[in-house]
């Protein structure tokens, strides 16, 4: 939740100023989605009844009991998530990123966790899915990180057509 206003809140940064990007700055973040690309440029990034839309609308009303959680008892903690839930997050929040440093210019640094997460969406969604039907033992070997492991294969598939290319 952190990460898409922090992502919506740069992409507002880099194209108003003045008193646009002070009305902008008090939209409520979903809305900084829908209207701050319009206030912008004039385009529409995101359509409300499509994703990553759907799914950030459903994150970013969950920012109250997120941010400013309750001293309560268990069942009134607030919001609980499944592993599977968790990953839809990350990969709206991933597509939702992705689309605003795309369509700034000048465009800022392109987080690498965010990039794997983009470039495979699947393996997220798929591990979230594993993970949901059951966790893992705890006494089990520890869960991998995801992203690092992405990377890692994104590097080894780039290394192995840079060789291919050199035997050309």
């Amino acid at each position: 939740m952190l990460a898409a206003e922090a992502y919506v809140n740069q992409f507002l940064e880099i194209h108003l100023t003045g008193a646009e990007a002070d009305a902008a700055d008090r939209l409520p973040t979903f809305e900084k989605f829908m209207m701050g690309p319009r206030l912008a440029d004039g385009t529409d990034l995101f359509d409300r009844g499509a994703e990553p839309a759907g799914t950030l609308k459903k994150l970013l009303n969950q920012r109250t009991p997120l941010v400013h959680p309750k001293l309560a008892p268990p069942k009134s903690q607030g919001p609980t998530y499944t592993p599977l839930e968790a990953a839809e997050f990350i990969v709206a929040v991933a597509n939702a990123a992705i689309t605003l440093i795309a369509n700034s210019d000048p465009r800022p640094k392109l987080d690498l966790a965010i990039v794997a997460v983009q470039e495979t969406p699947d393996y997220f969604l798929d591990y979230g899915r594993r993970a949901t039907e059951g966790l893992p033992d705890p006494d089990g070997p520890p869960s991998p990180d995801l992203v690092l492991e992405i990377l890692t294969r994104m590097t080894e598939k780039e290394m192995e057509e840079a060789e291919e290319g050199r035997a050309d």
